[in-house]
């Protein structure tokens, strides 16, 4: 099986250490489980904080050369102040775009009243951070800022606030729409072309700020994709959200919650990174998929409390709230951390736990017992347990500390840590179905192993432009047993799957051992983006009883180049060499050079041409029951846009659409990734090869108008 060689990240997760500005791996998980506290709860919090003494949104205030007018909102493409001061021009008067997304303009006002508006992307916005206000004549309303003879800005009386709630909130709406329509040629053994049925989608941002203390997020998406398997249902659901409460100088706490996503694989941030932040292999996003849960910091005594509590639903693959896998997979983090001028220094702890029920109907009924489980066979003999169902525990904690140095002005951050612990596998509850319940707490452990983590890093930052950073961590799982079981979810076809989880025993579970070790190198000046990057990754099985090492070994080359020329042409080239070769059990040797070339031509203003071209090659080594391949594949998007302005756009283009806007608004290959893994699941007997055969096959024109606001 050659499948294996697409994973975007097999690397290890680390606890606690993380380099400035990566993003998170996860752990496989279910859903299900912890309980983040409640929406009363929530409330509470909100309404007390609320009451808390806050800091005004100020928007007009005097400042250093006049009057400073702020407007937030990261995502404009340009902001310009118009007023009754510069002949309410749209261009005379532009403003400066700053770090945290605000926009602002200083201009000089002689005393009196004067009114003004914000013109974001050809838009005129009323400033809404600003109470005083009156109609203007064309229905809509001006912000006024009246100023004393002394240059101050005077404000008017409390109860003539825009905003239309008791907290004077700031609420900030962004999405997008997208239209798209597909036209395919031999598709489901249809020679002809035909269309497919459009799909619609919609996606609602809002961010709510009611002081400075308390912030709520929430992503309402509406697919009319998902509407064909709910006819009848309004297919709308929340995708995103979360409450986020920091008083000063007490603590920050977010409440969050993330829709599955099968794909993701990061809870969290405080997991260590594995893909390429901004380039076609970062398969990561901003605040994790697919989890449910809290996080927490706060500094009291002089040290830093972190951590996180979070419930992974992520790995259902069946979509599906009634499978039995009662509370799923927990992870808890926490982590206590001192400055010591140079030297920060931490300890560290993290639990990793899973709860399955499995139906064993079929393994038991036997005397003596034969359930392919030793330990479970001695417990059921010894105590005569009837039960047919059991609930199933897998537990991986870890303890230990962690060491950040900041040298050469924290130029150079190197960072260490170890962590020890224990991996744990048994069942704890069983369960004999039927009219005759008898469920009952068990303590029958199945496997037990020491559990070690070694990681160390380093970041510099060469010059204003120069950044590298090298990382490796070492997992390891050791101490085999006498009558020891692995017990490994396994996934049949939903048709087939009768809302149940399926696993697989080893009877001789290995020690295992992985190595994993990154280095980033990357020039960025300009329009100019240059980027290198080295990945290494061993993985070792060692069983006792069979005396047998398994392997495989990958390592990977992956340079990248972006810049514009002229301003009106755009290049992009990413690039990946990878080398993999292992033991015959686990994988085949060989090669793969995958290349992704984007361009854009913006030949007249709002006329562009565009063009995103994938080609991947592999070179697969013979094998005994295996021949030799060499193959390349290609998969092309390439056609014609016309952008009304910044944020619409219309593309007319010839095949498969490597940006898919279902999960975040800058994902890259994200169509042809689904692609391929859509076929590997309807095609279970396939492999990759296969996967990329069937991409490269596909005819498809595609028609995409999409909108950002």
């Amino acid at each position: 099986m050659v499948r294996r060689y697409e994973r975007r990240g097999a690397g290890p997760v680390r606890p606690g250490v993380r380099a400035p500005g990566r993003r998170g791996l996860s752990r496989e998980g279910r859903r299900g489980g912890l309980i983040p506290p409640g929406p009363t709860a929530w409330i509470a919090i909100v309404l007390i904080l609320a009451a808390l003494p806050a800091q005004v949104l100020g928007s007009v205030e005097k400042a250093e050369g006049g009057i400073k007018f702020t407007y937030h909102d990261p995502e404009a493409g340009e902001v310009f102040l118009a007023g009754d001061f510069n002949g309410w021009s749209t261009s005379a008067t532009p403003m400066s775009k700053l770090e945290s997304g605000d926009w602002v303009a200083t201009v000089q006002l002689g005393p009196g009243k004067h009114e003004y508006k914000f013109v974001v992307d050809g838009a005129w916005i009323t400033d809404f951070d600003n109470p005083d206000s009156k109609p203007d004549p064309y229905g809509g309303v001006n912000s006024i800022v009246e100023v004393d003879n002394k240059g101050n800005v005077l404000h008017r009386a409390e109860g003539q606030k825009l905003a239309n709630t008791p907290f004077n909130p700031r609420v900030n709406f962004g999405g997008f729409f997208l239209f798209r329509a597909l036209t395919v040629k031999d598709y489901d053994q249809d020679t002809r072309w035909r269309m497919h049925r459009p799909q619609n989608a919609f996606d609602l941002n809002s961010v709510v700020t009611i002081n400075e203390q308390v912030e709520g997020y929430a992503r309402l998406r509406v697919d009319s994709e998902t509407n064909l398997l709910q006819v009848n249902n309004v297919s709308a659901w929340l995708n995103e959200a979360y409450i986020n409460v920091t008083p000063p100088g007490v603590f920050d706490l977010k409440g969050y919650y993330n829709m599955e996503v099968l794909r993701s694989e990061d809870p969290y941030t405080y997991f260590g990174d594995l893909d390429l932040a901004g380039t076609i292999f970062d398969d990561h996003l901003e605040a994790g998929k697919g989890t449910a849960g809290l996080t927490f910091e706060t500094e009291q005594l002089g040290i830093r409390w972190t951590g996180f509590a979070a419930n992974v639903h992520d790995y259902d693959i069946y979509n599906d709230p009634n499978l039995y896998d009662n509370t799923g997979t927990d992870e808890i983090h926490a982590r206590a951390a001192k400055d010591y001028k140079i030297l920060t220094a931490g300890v560290d702890f993290f639990m990793e736990r899973n709860l399955w029920w499995l139906d064993m109907t079929s393994r038991v009924g036997t005397t003596p017992a034969n359930t392919g489980i030793p330990r479970l066979d001695e417990h059921i003999d010894r105590t005569g347990d009837p039960s047919d169902w059991y609930e199933f525990e897998g537990q991986r904690w870890y303890a230990g500390a962690d060491l950040t140095l900041r040298l050469l002005d924290e130029k150079l951050v190197p960072a260490i840590e170890y962590l020890r612990g224990r991996g744990t596998q048994g069942f704890v509850t069983s369960n004999n179905s039927g009219l005759d319940f008898n469920n009952g707490p068990i303590d029958v452990p199945i496997l037990e192993r020491d559990a070690s983590i070694y990681h160390g890093e380093a970041a510099w930052t060469g010059t204003e432009h120069l950044y590298a950073n090298v990382e490796h961590t070492r997992h390891e799982l050791t101490g085999v047993g006498s009558d020891e079981s692995l017990l490994s979810p396994t996934f049949l076809p939903d048709d087939e799957a009768n809302k149940q989880i399926y696993f697989t025993v080893d009877a001789d579970p290995p020690e295992e051992t992985q190595d994993y070790s990154e280095l980033e190198l990357r020039w960025t000046e300009g329009s100019f983006d240059a980027r290198l990057w080295f990945e290494r990754l061993k993985r070792t099985w060692d069983r006792s009883d069979a005396d047998l090492s398994e392997w495989d070994y990958v390592f990977s080359i992956s340079p990248g180049i972006s810049f514009t020329l002229a301003g009106w042409f755009d290049v992009e080239i990413e690039s990946r060499y990878a080398s993999f070769e292992g033991s015959e059990s686990r994988t085949r040797d060989g090669s793969s050079i995958e290349a992704i070339t984007r361009l854009r031509w913006r030949f007249a203003s709002r006329f562009g041409a565009l063009a995103d071209v994938r080609t991947i090659r592999y070179d697969l080594d013979e094998q005994p029951g295996d021949e030799a391949v060499a193959k390349t594949f290609v998969a092309p998007f390439v056609g014609l846009e016309y952008r009304l302005f910044e944020r619409a756009s219309v593309v007319l283009a010839y095949g498969i659409d490597p940006l898919d806007f279902t999960i975040d608004y800058n994902g890259r290959q994200v169509g042809r990734w689904d692609f391929r893994n859509q076929y590997a699941w309807e095609n279970p007997d396939t492999d990759i090869l296969d996967a990329e055969q069937a991409l490269q096959d596909s005819r498809v024109i595609t028609l995409r108008a999409v909108f950002r606001f």
